[in-house]
Parts: C-alpha cells; sequence; structure tokens
C-alpha cells in the first residue's frame, strides 16, 4: 500500500458532496480532538453482513483476514444482536429489517489531516480519481423540510414509564433505558441530508454509513470502547439538561446538573456496570476509573459522563472485547440482561441499529466505536429516529419524556 499527502481545505463532508457513481460509502468525523479519526471511504473491496443472531458466523474472520491485508473495516453491531450475546430471547421485530451486521473493508481510502488528505491507496488509478473528486462541483439538493413525528403520545409513554417504575420498585432492575421512536418521510438525498446535519451539530462521533438499501446517519456523543494495542477505554455517558440561550443560563443549567443526585447515581451505576464489563476481558488489577463526572457539551444538550481503561488479556483481540461487552450499558440499564428483558417487553418493536454500535477496525488492528444514538436511520423515503433516556427509582416523568425530544431537537432543527 502507498500514500500520498493531497493540500486542500475540503472537509470530509465537502467530499460526500462530490462523491457521484460510488457505493457503500463510509464516513467517520466529530468536532473534539479526540473525536473518530476524519476518514471517509467507498466502493469496498469485500462485505460481510449477517440476518441471523448467531454466535458462529465469520465477523471476526472477516475482520481479522482484511486486516492482514492491510484494509480498513468499517461497520455496524446492531442493538438486536445483542440479545444473542447476553443469551435474551427476542420476541419483537423490527420494520426495517436491516443486517444484524454489516462490514466493509476498503482497501483504498482517504483520512483527513490538519491541511489536507492522506491518501492510501493500491493503484494509482484510486489517487487520479481521488483528485478528480476534489475538484469536482458538489451536488445540489433539492431540500425541504423534514418534519419527525413521534409514534408514542405522551400517554403511551408513560404506561411504559410506570411499568418501569414497577420493576425498579420490586427489585428486578435499578435502571432501564426507555426509547420511544420518532418517524419521517423523505426522497432526498441522504448524503445531502448528513452534511447538513454535521453541519450544524457538535457531536464527536458522527458518521455516515451506506449499505446496499439504507443509510445510517449519526450524530452520536458517546464512544463505546477504543483500543491502542493492548489499552482499552470506554466512555458512558448519563446525565442530561438543554442548553440555554446565553452563557451564564448554561453555567446554570451544569450546576443543576451536577449537583442533582440522580443524575449522579444513574451514572455511577452505569460507570459500574462498565468497569464490571470491561473486568471481564482486561488483566486483573488494570482496569481503573480515570474521569468520574466529567462535562461534555453539545449543540443542545449537556451530558455528564466517566471514562473507564484497563488492559486486555492477551488472548482478547478488540471485537472479541467490544462484542464481549456488548450492547453499551449506558443504553440498556442495570442488571444488563434483565433491563434487554424488559426492554424487549416494553418496547413496541425491537430496536435494530439504533443503540448498536458503529465501529471501525484499522489496518494494525486499533478499534473504535460509537454508541448509535442521535441516529437517523434511512431506507427508502422512511426515516426513523429513536430517542431514549435512563429511569431511575427517582425519576420524574414529565422530565424523561421532555429529555428524550430534547435529544432529538438538534438533528430535527438542522434539516
Amino acid at each position: 500500500m502507498a500514500e500520498t499527502f493531497i493540500e486542500s481545505s475540503l472537509t470530509v463532508t465537502d467530499l460526500l458532496q462530490r462523491l457521484n457513481g460510488v457505493k457503500c460509502v463510509s464516513l467517520l468525523t466529530g468536532t473534539e480532538q479526540d473525536s473518530w479519526t476524519s476518514t471517509i471511504a467507498w466502493d469496498p473491496l469485500e462485505t460481510f453482513s449477517a440476518y441471523e443472531c448467531s454466535r458462529d458466523d465469520q465477523r471476526e474472520s472477516f475482520i481479522e483476514k482484511n486486516n492482514s491485508k492491510g484494509r480498513l473495516c468499517i461497520g455496524y453491531v446492531s442493538y438486536d444482536y445483542g440479545y444473542c450475546i447476553q443469551g435474551v430471547k427476542k420476541t419483537k421485530s423490527n420494520s426495517q429489517n436491516l443486517p444484524y451486521i454489516f462490514f466493509c473493508a476498503y482497501q483504498e481510502y482517504v483520512v483527513q489531516e490538519s491541511d489536507g488528505w492522506k491518501v492510501v491507496y493500491k493503484n494509482s488509478e484510486f489517487l487520479d480519481k481521488f483528485k478528480l473528486i476534489l475538484d469536482s462541483n458538489p451536488q445540489t439538493n433539492d431540500r425541504k423540510d423534514i418534519v419527525f413525528e413521534t409514534t408514542s403520545t405522551g400517554g403511551e409513554y408513560a404506561k411504559l414509564f410506570n411499568k418501569t417504575k414497577e420493576y425498579i420498585k420490586k427489585g428486578h432492575i435499578y435502571q432501564l433505558n426507555l426509547a420511544h421512536n420518532l418517524e419521517a418521510a423523505s426522497g432526498q438525498n441522504a448524503r445531502m441530508i448528513f452534511s447538513d446535519l454535521a453541519s450544524n451539530n457538535m457531536a464527536k462521533m458522527m458518521s455516515y454509513f451506506e449499505g446496499p438499501d439504507f443509510e445510517i446517519m449519526s450524530i452520536s456523543p458517546e464512544r463505546f470502547i477504543s483500543t491502542n494495542g493492548k489499552h482499552i477505554e470506554t466512555f458512558p455517558i448519563k446525565g442530561t439538561r438543554a442548553r440555554r440561550n446565553a452563557d451564564d443560563k448554561n453555567n446554570k443549567a451544569i450546576a443543576e446538573l451536577m449537583t442533582n443526585q440522580k443524575e449522579l447515581s444513574e451514572l455511577n451505576m452505569i460507570t459500574d456496570l462498565l468497569r464490571n464489563d470491561l473486568g471481564k476481558v482486561c488483566e486483573a488489577g488494570s482496569v481503573r476509573v480515570e474521569k468520574e463526572r466529567d462535562i461534555q457539551i453539545l449543540s443542545n444538550v449537556i451530558h455528564t459522563f466517566s471514562k473507564i481503561a484497563g488492559r486486555l488479556k492477551d488472548e482478547i483481540s478488540p471485537t472479541r472485547a467490544l462484542l464481549s461487552m456488548f450492547p453499551g450499558g449506558s443504553i440498556t440499564g442495570c442488571p444488563k440482561k434483565r433491563a434487554m428483558e424488559i426492554i424487549d417487553e416494553l418496547e413496541p418493536e425491537s430496536r435494530g441499529i439504533y443503540c448498536g454500535c458503529m465501529v471501525v477496525i484499522d489496518p494494525q488492528k486499533n478499534l473504535d466505536s460509537s454508541i448509535l444514538i442521535r441516529t437517523i436511520i434511512k431506507k427508502g423515503k422512511k426515516m426513523i429516529l429513536p430517542v431514549g433516556g435512563g429511569i431511575v427509582f427517582d425519576s420524574k416523568l414529565s422530565h424523561e419524556y421532555k429529555e428524550t425530544l430534547d435529544k432529538a431537537t438538534s438533528l430535527q432543527r438542522a434539516i
């Protein structure tokens, strides 16, 4: 494989608007220093998908084979795949009927650097085509506002909320992440929709991914796990407040969030869960909480999060670690397995891709991944935007329902 640097002021979303006649585009980018490495790839050499929840598929051998050949692997693992991993019987179906797992292996791709692009290629033809893309004009979009409407009324959400509180009172769970869907219809180009979303939002783990007949547009603020060699980190988010107009009001919102005992207990529970998850794949004594409660400020909301790190056991690969910890505890509840059983009972359909994770594994076998929240899944003209939030014993119905809608606001305003 060869590498060439080309100076350019174009961003990954600028490139996305210039791609014509290509398929299965994958894009990763973010707005902070510790975001995704901004990368865009298209026309994969090979793909892998699984429509069944099976422990013996070829996902790991697909990644291992392509990494060994210097290829970049990007794809997703759906939340529904987690039922198999956790040994939970899934009773609900998902209306979009998308693969549980879908990965693309790219032999050639481009990575954004401070003042241009690193082009990774095998054939000079790719380099020539990329130069033409840089010089081409962006696509135009006949843009029309896209309006999402909730599929659950406040009364329907209240019934599920109250059932969740009953499970907490009876001791089945300590916390549950309860979600509901917003839906819209649009024939607009998904690449253009994502460009609008990314241009109007602050988020560290933004991703765009195309399958054969669907697109994923994610403005996620949450990293799931990342690895560098044998070092592994995870960053669970819990605790939310809506941003306010002036700085002094935002400071007040932060103060309210940081002093709220309900939000603190919620984050502590999930931090403990993720620490235990890491303990299963890491060397004894290596797991530590590096940040107990930190602030993340996004376009429309403010979050608290923690950071937990450890060292992987020699026999555990990054992909194996991810699947062992899957799905993320911040979007299930605690304890994880029982929470997933209750989610399957209460929510009207299975989550599908939502609350799964987007994953990239580089040729050096380092892995990075996001939790697929603040995510729109588009199949044909139908677009689904699921939203959710964690419920504990002290949760209040009006606050929790409003919080789910606050999380969707930044995406709805952008398109």
